[in-house]
C-alpha cells in the first residue's frame, strides 16, 4: 500500500478548512481524499508534499463540468458548481478558490527557483534552497499609500539582536558593523509601481557577529508625532525574500490585519537555531514613535 502523505488546504472564499490525502502513483503524488476538518485541527496539521500541480486519483471525481482532475486549478468549479454556501462538497476540491498551503512542506531536492511559499501570522520556515542553506537573503519591503493629506514615510529597518544587545540597520545607519546587513535606500513617499518593493535589505547570514541570533524586520512612520499619521492610512503591506541570484519570490507573507492607529509593525525575524536559520511570520503593531524605541521594544522578541 502507497504510504500516505497530507496536504492542508482552505477555501478563500468562505474561509473553510480541509485536509487532502495524497498517495504517490509512480513519481507523483495524486489526491486520493478530500476531507473537511475544524480550524483548529487545521492549524495542526503540516503539508507534507510540495509539486508544481496535484491531480485527484482515479477514485475521486473530476470537474462536473470540464472534466479536469487538477486541485485547485479549474476556473469552472468556481463559475459554474453550486458552492452549496459553503457546504462541504467534493466539487471543492477542483475550485481556484481553494489554497494550498505550502508553508511547512518538505519538497524533494529543495525548493526550487520559481517556488514560493506563502505565509500567515505565526508561520516559519527554514530559510533553505536546493536542499542547502540560503545564505544570502534579498528581502524587499512593500505598501501602498492610501491618499490622506501629507505623503506618509513609511521605513523598513532591521535590528540585529541577541535579546539584550542590539544594533538597527535603516536609512541612518545603512550598513551594519559587521557588513552582514545592508539596506539600499530609503523611499520618502511610498508612491511606487502596486505590488513592488518600495525598500530593500540584503542580507549576508555568514557575516553576522556570532553573538547574534536574531534579526527583526520593522516598519516605522518617519516623524509619525508631528505629521499625525498610522498604519490606518497604509495598505496592501508585504514582505519578500528572493533568490538573491535570480530575484525570483522564495518566500512572501502579505500583512492583511487592520492596524489602525498603530505608527510601527513587526513584520517578522530570521532567527538561528542550532546552526539553521528560519524566517517567522509575526505581523504584530506597535506604537513605538521613532527607529530606536522601536529597536529597543523588539530586541527580545
Amino acid at each position: 500500500m502507497p504510504e500516505k502523505k497530507i496536504l492542508k488546504a482552505r477555501c478563500k472564499k468562505y474561509n473553510k478548512f480541509y485536509a487532502i490525502e495524497l498517495r504517490q502513483v509512480s513519481s507523483e503524488w495524486k489526491a486520493t481524499d478530500f476531507i473537511s476538518v475544524e480550524e483548529s485541527t487545521y492549524n495542526l496539521l503540516k503539508s507534507e508534499v510540495k509539486q508544481d500541480k496535484f491531480v485527484v486519483a482515479d477514485n475521486l471525481k473530476k470537474c462536473n463540468v470540464c472534466n479536469s482532475s487538477l486541485v485547485s486549478g479549474c476556473d469552472c468549479a468556481q463559475k459554474h458548481s453550486p458552492c452549496n454556501k459553503a457546504d462541504y462538497n467534493f466539487q471543492c476540491i477542483h475550485c481556484n478558490n481553494l489554497e494550498i498551503d505550502y508553508s511547512h512542506a518538505k519538497k524533494t531536492g529543495g525548493y526550487k527557483d520559481g517556488d514560493t511559499i506563502i505565509l500567515e501570522q505565526g508561520q516559519e520556515v527554514k530559510l533553505s534552497f536546493n536542499d542547502e542553506s540560503l545564505n544570502k537573503l534579498y528581502l524587499g519591503g512593500g505598501w501602498d499609500e492610501k491618499k490622506f493629506g501629507r505623503d506618509i514615510d513609511v521605513d523598513f529597518s532591521a535590528v540585529l539582536s541577541n535579546g539584550q544587545d542590539y544594533e538597527t540597520v535603516y536609512f541612518g545607519h545603512k550598513i551594519s558593523n559587521d557588513s552582514s546587513i545592508l539596506h539600499h535606500g530609503d523611499n520618502l513617499t511610498g508612491r511606487d509601481i502596486p505590488n513592488h518593493d518600495d525598500e530593500n535589505i540584503s542580507i549576508d547570514l555568514t557575516l553576522v557577529n556570532p553573538k547574534f541570533d536574531r534579526i527583526i524586520l520593522v516598519l516605522n512612520i518617519y516623524e509619525c508625532v508631528s505629521r499625525l499619521q498610522s498604519f490606518m492610512t497604509v495598505k496592501n503591506l508585504f514582505v519578500r525574500i528572493y533568490n538573491p541570484v535570480s530575484k525570483n519570490v522564495l518566500v512572501e507573507y502579505r500583512l492583511s490585519k487592520n492596524y489602525g492607529l498603530a505608527t510601527a509593525l513587526i513584520i517578522g525575524k530570521v532567527y538561528k537555531v542550532d546552526g539553521e536559520w528560519y524566517f517567522k511570520a509575526i505581523g504584530e503593531s506597535s506604537y513605538a514613535k521613532t527607529i530606536d524605541s522601536l529597536a529597543r521594544s523588539v530586541k527580545d522578541l
